[in-house]
């Protein structure tokens, strides 16, 4: 960037539209930050409703193989 030549306000001018972008970035960062916390939730949320089916299945399957042992 070269300063020579510019005159305080050119620069004030410069600075307040990269505040303004700076800005802007921010407020675009904190929502996908916020639907990025959402999603990691729900993730971490599926791996256990998937053990939580497979536990209820070897257990269902146990039950099952002790009355079938019972019975013959």
């Amino acid at each position: 960037m070269e300063l020579s030549g510019e005159t305080y306000g050119e620069i004030m001018e410069k600075l307040g539209s990269i505040q303004s972008d700076v800005s802007s970035i921010k407020d675009d960062v904190a929502l996908v930050k916020g639907d990025h916390e959402k999603r990691l939730r729900i993730l971490e949320q599926k791996p256990g409703k998937w053990l939580d089916k497979l536990l209820s299945a070897g257990v269902g399957a146990a039950i099952g193989g002790f009355i079938a042992k019972i019975i013959k």
